[in-house]
């Protein structure tokens, strides 16, 4: 927002300096703003905008934040003993300093809520204020403390012991010294310096020109101060603080104590404390005070604070308002005299409104010294109901009057004489839609098409109306026409209804549709001053045509509403466009719409046909059913589209700050909620988004919050932009970009590890595979070359020939027992080749093989040979073993000792612990028979292949002794 110098605002009688640039008195709209909080209203004290645009309430229920839909409150981290706000403060880094009613002060800060806690304690009285001086030092105002600053994050104390006038202090403001604050009191203002530790106060005392001793409000502008007082207005001190100054608007002061004063383009906004909101002007006069009316019912003002967009908000003692300041001001009253539905309006070229509200003809204009005047005229008689739809001014002074039935009149402006043309009798009781004129040529259209006529001054100094024909008038005679238009070039553009557009250049009368322009009926015509002709058409938007071809702008395009009324450019080349609902604004250079729409204040407004002009300081009057709308095109928003924010990324429902960018594989449930900030009418706003990584193309959506589940890993970029309309071409964009990490098994890393310990474990596998299988091969092989043992050492001769001398002995002496013999030997022989394939057998089958085979034995060596089997039932039925395995540890026992009376051998099989036990006494051979010794061997190998327990061979001289691992059934 733009401010111009205090030098304007003290010269207190100045006038602009001439009165075309001199518009009528209009006052701003006021908007209600509903604020409720858990089912009550709010009452706000504070108002403060952030440097990103966001507006901050302080209220008697905490503080707030304003998106333009909702109010979100900030909850504190700390305990609040008071929520009543009573002071805000942004610092340079970003930081807001909110005080409280009871003295608490606290602190927020990407997104973070907390009281300050100093060592030295806070003050016990309300907070008034705080400031920031260019040392990076924070001040703070109290209501009876004094002042206090904050350096090194400790707490100093100003009051009336280190010179301070009162320790009542109101409202704190930077100096002239960068590291000095100025704080006013009850008895003026003090001027306050911290330095190294060390304290200095100044006085500025009432003595010294203030119009009161109670200071109430300071507010910067330039390089002066403007100070609000308790009972006497406003002063203004300048730089040197050598000079105190009082506008005019204070001399005769009325309206009690002034609570905030702001800025707002050339004017004063100021808020008081029981006479509701004064408006002064740069000349210092009051312009205008609202309070306890209809559409202002407030009295009481805390405080004032304008938007990024030229808003003011008003937080009244009663409610919250917000007014679009100087940028868009009405007027339906004027003296008295009621102002609605307007069919034209026009600013002449001495600087008077003429404007024809209820079928009559109003002036308006302002005298030398500002003061303002109405006059109404009789053009027609009341009764007849006739309405004024067209007003044109030639160059000899006369306006020019169209009717709807009762033909054209002309008025001179300078003495109000009214004269009716009668030149042409067509004219008569026609119905006038048009007049427009170059030069000394006037067109007139309506529902009798096209009439010429041309303007010259006579002998005697009348002014004559000579009406001509030409190829225009006579084609369009039979045509409705709605707007003329004579370019630099002298083209003459007719708008007609139902006939689209005609161009006529003095010979030749031309219809457009032949070039591209797709619209029956034409409202207006305008030229750019750039060589282009812009057309309103019906229902179809507008269209600029460059002499070659046509261009639509329509609701694709950006328009708000294909139903344009009045369309006019801005000094600037703008084109406002005015519809039933609002304005829309097309910004030539850029190709950019911009709105200027209220649901509240603009609805069903209802502007007339080309009911639009420009006054010499370049505002915008609109004609409309309900008011004149004032624009004031140099203070519209510098900022013309919503700016978008990220508000908040949250993971599983749970917030995230956006300082983080790298996520877990788990931590994939992405929500992002973003605001088009634009608080003029935000239900206008529009919203796109995209997620890179996920999908390229924008997704239009209405929602402000998008979630994303179950996103893959992968690299994102989440941006959300806003609009006012369906062009998103220039719209405002906020991004966040962050990174999923995959699971640590889908890493590069992990993949080449699990990729080469597979390898390695495939290796592995083949060679413990290949080694089982040799392993295997070489058990079978061992077991056959066993069984082939056993069978070698059974089957040999001395077996078979011992066998058959213990036979024949027996059968000589008991043919009986030689039957037994035989049948043992055949069931021995029987079991050798039934075991032969198995790897196990159960220890009691075992049991009976060896007692066959022993009992072979026996009979051979009779009482000198022994065996003792010391087994338990349960071990004899649940353990397994491989076979022929007691049978051939025997066996081994009678080889390898001699066997006499002498030297009887005594074998045991037993169970000790785990393990069969076979042990026997040794009596060796004197002549060893030779061993292949696969024996022991054999066993030992086919046991490591049925169990981890190992084989216990001891001979200790006296015994020989083999433990053998009880192998139990599964």
């Amino acid at each position: 927002m733009k401010r111009k110098q205090f030098s304007i605002f003290l010269s207190l009688f100045l006038l602009l300096a001439s009165l075309p640039k001199i518009s009528f008195s209009q006052s701003p709209f006021f908007e209600e703003i509903p604020f409720n909080y858990q089912n009550s209203a709010v009452k706000v004290s504070r108002i403060l905008k952030d440097k990103d645009g966001w507006l901050f309430f302080g209220t008697d229920k905490g503080l707030f934040r304003y998106d333009g839909i909702n109010f979100n409150k900030i909850i504190c981290r700390d305990t609040l003993k008071e929520e009543t706000v009573s002071a805000l403060f942004q610092s340079g880094n970003g930081q807001l300093w909110v005080g409280f009613h009871n003295g608490s002060i606290a602190r927020y800060t990407n997104k973070k809520f907390s009281l300050f806690k100093p060592e030295e304690g806070l003050p016990k009285v309300s907070i008034t204020g705080f400031e920031e001086t260019k040392n990076g030092t924070i001040w703070i105002g109290t209501n009876g403390e004094g002042v206090y600053c904050i350096s090194k994050n400790h707490l100093y104390n100003f009051n009336m012991d280190d010179g301070l006038n009162d320790n009542f202090v109101h409202d704190i403001h930077k100096a002239g010294n960068p590291n000095s604050i100025l704080a006013a009191s009850d008895q003026g203002l003090n001027e306050c310096i911290f330095t190294e530790g060390q304290k200095s106060v100044s006085n500025i005392s009432p003595g010294e020109g203030f119009p009161d001793n109670i200071i109430t409000s300071l507010m910067e502008s330039g390089q002066k101060l403007v100070a609000g007082t308790q009972d006497k207005g406003i002063c203004i001190v300048d730089s040197d603080r050598l000079k105190i100054m009082i506008p005019e608007i204070s001399r005769n002061w009325q309206f009690g104590m002034v609570n905030k004063i702001i800025s707002v383009e050339e004017d004063l906004w100021m808020a008081t404390d029981e006479n509701g909101l004064v408006i002064a002007d740069a000349s210092g006069k009051l312009r205008l005070n609202v309070k306890n009316t209809a559409f202002f019912p407030h009295n009481k003002i805390n405080d004032l604070a304008t938007d990024n967009e030229g808003n003011v908000w008003i937080a009244c003692n009663d409610g919250l308002v917000k007014s679009p300041g100087n940028k868009m001001q009405f007027m339906e009253t004027m003296l008295k005299e009621k102002i609605a539905f307007i069919h034209t309006i026009l600013f002449d070229s001495k600087g008077n409104c003429w404007l024809t509200p209820d079928q009559g003809l109003l002036k308006i204009w302002k005298d030398t010294i500002g003061i303002f005047h109405t006059q109404k005229f009789t053009i027609t008689p009341p009764d007849k109901l006739v309405d004024i739809v067209t007003l044109y001014e030639d160059p000899f002074g006369s306006l020019w009057i169209g009717t709807m039935g009762a033909g054209v009149f002309r008025l001179d402006i300078k003495s109000g004489a009214v004269k009716k043309v009668t030149e042409n009798a067509a004219l008569l009781n026609g119905s006038i839609l048009a007049i427009s004129g170059k030069g000394n040529d006037v067109w007139i259209g309506g529902f009798d098409g096209a009439k010429l006529c041309t303007l010259k001054t006579t002998a005697s100094g009348a002014k004559e109306i000579n009406f001509i024909t030409n190829a225009a008038t006579d084609s369009l005679r039979k045509s409705y026409v709605y707007c003329i238009y004579t370019d630099e070039q002298n083209n003459t553009w007719f708008g007609t209804d139902g006939e689209g557009a005609y161009v006529f250049d003095g010979k030749h009368l031309k219809n457009l549709s032949s070039a591209g322009l797709n619209a029956g009926t034409i409202y207006s015509i305008l030229g750019d001053g750039s060589g282009n002709t812009w057309f309103n058409s019906q229902d179809n938007g507008i269209y600029k045509f460059n002499g070659k071809r046509f261009q639509n702008y329509s609701l694709n395009e950006g328009l708000s509403d294909v139903s344009i009324s009045s369309m006019i450019f801005d000094k600037t080349g703008d084109l406002f466009l005015a519809h039933k609902n609002g304005v829309d604004i097309l910004n030539r250079k850029e190709i950019r719409f911009t709105y200027l729409k209220n649901n509240r204040l603009l609805t069903n407004m209802n502007p007339d046909l080309n009911a639009a002009t420009m006054n010499g300081a370049g505002d915008i009057f609109i004609g409309t059913e309900k008011f004149v709308l004032q624009l004031s095109p140099g203070e519209l928003s510098s900022q013309p589209f919503p700016k978008t924010f990220l508000e908040s990324i949250s993971i599983f429902q749970r917030e995230t700050g956006d300082s983080i960018h790298s996520f877990s594989s788990e931590q994939n449930n992405f929500s992002f909620a973003f605001t088009g900030l634009w608080y003029s009418n935000p239900s206008l706003v529009q919203f796109q988004y995209k997620l890179e990584g996920l999908n390229e193309e924008w997704i239009n959506t209405t929602d402000r919050e998008i979630n994303f589940p179950k996103l893959s890993a992968g690299q994102y970029i989440f941006t959300a932009r806003s609009s006012l309309n369906n062009d998103f071409s220039n719209a405002s964009e906020a991004s966040f970009k962050f990174e999923i990490t995959p699971p640590f098994w889908k890493t590069t890393w992990f993949q080449v590890i699990g990729s080469l310990t597979i390898a390695l474990l495939l290796y592995l596998f083949i060679r413990w595979r290949d080694r089982r299988i040799r392993n295997i091969d070489r058990l079978k092989k061992e077991a056959i070359e066993f069984q082939f043992e056993m069978l070698k050492s059974q089957v040999n001769p001395h077996f078979l020939f011992n066998s058959f001398n213990t036979l024949i002995t027996i059968i000589e002496e008991d043919q009986k027992t030689a039957v037994s013999y035989v049948e043992k030997l055949s069931e021995y022989f029987r079991s050798i080749v039934a075991y032969r394939d198995k790897n196990l057998i159960p220890l009691k089958e075992e049991i009976i093989l060896l007692n066959n085979f022993f009992f072979l034995q026996k009979k051979r060596f009779g009482q000198y040979l022994n065996l003792d089997i010391k087994l338990d039932s349960p071990t004899i039925n649940n353990a397994e073993i491989p076979p022929l395995t007691l049978q051939l540890l025997v066996e081994n026992a009678i080889k390898h000792n001699a066997v006499s009376k002498e030297s009887p051998i005594y074998i045991e099989v037993l169970k000790e612990n785990e393990n069969i036990i076979v042990r026997n006494n040794l009596n060796p051979k004197m002549l060893k028979e030779r061993s292949s010794g696969m024996g022991i061997q054999n066993i030992t190998n086919r046991f490591r292949m049925l169990t981890d327990k190992t084989i216990e061979v001891i001979d200790d001289g006296k015994f020989f002794t083999v433990k053998i691992p009880i192998l139990v059934k599964p």
